[in-house]
């Protein structure tokens, strides 16, 4: 009798662990292009070009103040940082050896704008035919000189930048990727090495990739989630990411309303890379289990055990009290 009440206990808990969830939404993140007074769009330009090519872009402006305002456009370097959730910090007048500056050309310089209009420039990169360097990175700053904020005694002066990424064809080399998973639950249900219990009122994926090419990775793609027995429970988009040569960089996935999880789970990632049809896929296993479940297994194994030893023990007593 006592096994088979083990048995029981063992394979209800298999049955929910296998087959409870609910549905899953997702929220796709966008980043925001409003800054104060105006608007830019896109927000990068990301391409890869052979050498001795010329392409012409355009980089539209939306002038969001209730008055005409002038915006003078400037181009500065940029260098990658070194912190994996970070992409790195502009230059000033200081020159990286990635410099795409030397290349560009922009048309116009400055422009006026009328209030709630938009307008658009031009920028053309032109590679020279000799070039050596396996990818070249510069950012176009636009910032608006008629409208200064005050805060406090500190003055400052919108600036918003397009940052480009141009990988040179034929030049970049192959190299190895390592990818990287951790699960982080807002409802401290952790119990993996690999999963870390989150403050946030959500449960977040986070994806590592250690990029070892000589020229940044332009990635996208989706992170499926199955239960046990392989049924999908989730779906999440991973929005265009980018990682900078020779580095190592880490991108967290927002999960809204997740279901329910109790049990192990798999994430299988699937990375596509948009300078070519390399596709990075691998999966990765984590437990899900809230403390509260694991007090109810604790309290009711004690019982199963322990409460017929008990019983037989007083009963053992009432025996002997009886004979006396």
């Amino acid at each position: 009798m006592k096994n088979k009440k083990i048995t029981y206990f063992f394979l209800t808990l298999l049955f929910v662990f296998c087959f409870i969830g609910f549905p899953a939404k997702t929220l796709a993140l966008e980043d925001d292009m409003q800054n104060r007074g105006f608007s830019l769009s896109p927000g990068s330009v990301d391409d890869v070009l052979s050498p001795g090519q010329t392409k012409e872009y355009e980089i539209v402006i939306k002038n969001n103040n209730s008055q005409e305002s002038s915006f003078a456009i400037e181009i500065e370097d940029f260098e990658f940082s070194s912190d994996p959730k970070l992409n790195g910090h502009l230059l000033g007048k200081n020159k990286s050896k990635y410099s795409l500056r030397d290349y560009m050309k922009i048309e116009p310089e400055e422009i006026n704008i009328k209030a709630g209009e938009t307008s658009s420039l031009k920028v053309s990169v032109s590679l020279p035919s000799g070039i050596s360097l396996p990818g070249l990175y510069s950012a176009v700053l636009i910032k608006q000189k008629n409208n200064i904020f005050e805060e406090g005694v500190t003055r400052i002066i919108p600036r918003i930048g397009v940052f480009f990424y141009i990988a040179v064809d034929g030049v970049f080399s192959g190299g190895n990727q390592s990818l990287g998973f951790k699960y982080k639950s807002f409802s401290k249900a952790c119990f993996d090495s690999g999963c870390v219990d989150s403050d946030e009122k959500y449960n977040v994926l986070e994806i590592s990739l250690k990029n070892e090419k000589n020229t940044h990775l332009s990635l996208y793609g989706t992170i499926e989630i199955s239960n046990m027995v392989g049924k999908k429970i989730a779906l999440l988009p991973i929005n265009s990411w980018l990682v900078a040569p020779n580095s190592e960089k880490i991108k967290e996935i927002k999960w809204k309303n997740p279901p329910r999880l109790i049990g192990l789970y798999k994430a299988k990632v699937v990375l596509n890379n948009n300078h070519d049809s390399g596709i990075i896929e691998k999966s990765f296993y984590f437990w899900s289990l809230p403390w509260q479940l694991i007090f109810i297994l604790i309290a009711a194994a004690f019982l199963i055990i322990f409460l017929p030893i008990s019983k037989n023990k007083l009963k053992k007593i009432v025996d002997k009290k009886n004979k006396k």
